[in-house]
């Protein structure tokens, strides 16, 4: 790690954007098992099965009237989490870009602005 205080590790935003992107893959991890447990047509009271749907639920419900479920044999295609998925991608990838990036700026091209 470069001890400079012009190194990237050294800005706040390079933290939060680190923890934002954290937070981004736990919740397209959990959507994304939510997604395949329903594939798969796991019954829905078990422990692992049933905690995973009550910690999705809060981030899935606002698509779910989206686009209708597909239900056969057992399975079910849920849709509205792949949705769910794709917007809290683009969210976190918005917030980052728009006010968690900042470019360094070099000294000697500062002191040649500041004259």
């Amino acid at each position: 790690m470069d001890p400079s205080p012009n190194s990237y590790e050294d800005k706040p935003s390079s933290f939060y954007s680190r923890i934002l992107w954290i937070a981004l893959i736990v919740v397209e991890f959990l959507l994304g098992f939510r997604f395949a447990l329903k594939f798969i047509g796991l019954d829905a009271n078990t422990g692992l099965t049933e905690l995973v749907y009550k910690i999705t639920q809060p981030l899935a419900s606002p698509f779910l009237a989206a686009l209708g479920v597909y239900r056969e044999e057992g399975s079910v295609l849920e849709w509205t989490t792949l949705i769910a998925m794709v917007v809290y991608w683009i969210i976190a990838w918005a917030i980052i870009k728009i006010f968690l990036t900042d470019q360094a700026v070099s000294t000697p091209e500062s002191e040649r602005k500041l004259k």
